[in-house]
């Protein structure tokens, strides 16, 4: 063992390593740590837990008043508010580009080599659910319409990642969306229906177009990873002495595979 270091809550994040620095989001703290010797560099309170959001040598979380900051990941040192309002959890980078959320301007991009906020306040500045995602030049929200409960009108919407242009939009109706991520040719969401069923539904990533929906036979244990052509869910089913089982699914919406088996 290299080096070890002893940290606060005892419920930390998984760490993230970048440019010889180790960045560990421990409850409300996130620590910076050389890679090689295991010296902390530096420590701030910030935020409630998120994942910490690395680009371009620095660190990105909200200060008290709701403007994103940067935090050099070697020294520390907090950069002036940037023109960006942000909430904690509510971010996402790709390819150099910062993509932030906060309720009073809806989803915005910032470029973080040149500093420069590209666009602001896309989806009509809906409130914004859930992490952003980032994937092939298009970024996605779960947005909610702000005139229903909160377990209603969820949209699923895509954005061009440099300008911010809406590309689709597609709503949940009734049903309220639990997991979602995309992959390089399909957007797959989980959803809880008002007679307490649960479906999966698989969109086209570029146009939005519905696919497929299967109803599921349990519930999803986290949201669906894509390999290639196949999406892979684990669900739980709630009955007593089940154990998971785990379907491969293809860009069809046909199950391929499935391992598992109900217990006894």
């Amino acid at each position: 063992m290299r080096w070890k270091a002893r940290l606060l809550s005892g419920a930390a994040q998984q760490p993230q390593v970048h440019d010889g620095t180790v960045v560990v989001v421990d409850d409300c703290w996130t620590l910076a740590f050389d890679a090689d010797s295991g010296d902390q560099r530096w420590g701030k309170k910030a935020g409630g837990g998120h994942r910490a959001v690395v680009a371009g040598g620095a660190c990105f979380a909200p200060d008290p008043l709701g403007h994103a900051r940067a935090w050099d990941l070697r020294t520390g040192q907090r950069s002036a508010p940037l023109r960006l309002r942000m909430q904690d959890g509510l971010a996402a980078v790709s390819d150099g580009v910062l993509f932030v959320a906060h309720p009073t301007t809806g989803l915005s991009a910032y470029d973080v080599a040149s500093k420069a906020v590209l666009w602001s306040g896309a989806g009509d500045r809906l409130p914004v659910a859930a992490a952003p995602y980032a994937h092939g030049g298009t970024v996605f929200a779960l947005l909610r319409a702000s005139s229903a409960p909160a377990c209603e009108q969820q949209v699923l919407a895509a954005f061009e990642a440099r300008s911010g242009r809406t590309v689709w939009c597609w709503s949940s109706g009734s049903c309220a969306i639990a997991h979602w991520s995309a992959g390089d040719q399909v957007l797959t969401t989980v959803l809880d229906t008002p007679d307490h069923k649960r479906e999966i539904v698989a969109l086209d990533r570029i146009s939005g177009e519905l696919l497929w929906r299967h109803e599921l036979a349990g519930e999803a244990a986290a949201a669906p990873v894509h390999t290639g052509t196949a999406v892979h869910l684990t669900t739980r089913c709630t009955g007593l002495g089940c154990t998971g089982r785990t379907p491969a699914v293809g860009r069809s919406g046909r199950p391929t595979h499935q391992y598992g088996s109900p217990g006894h």
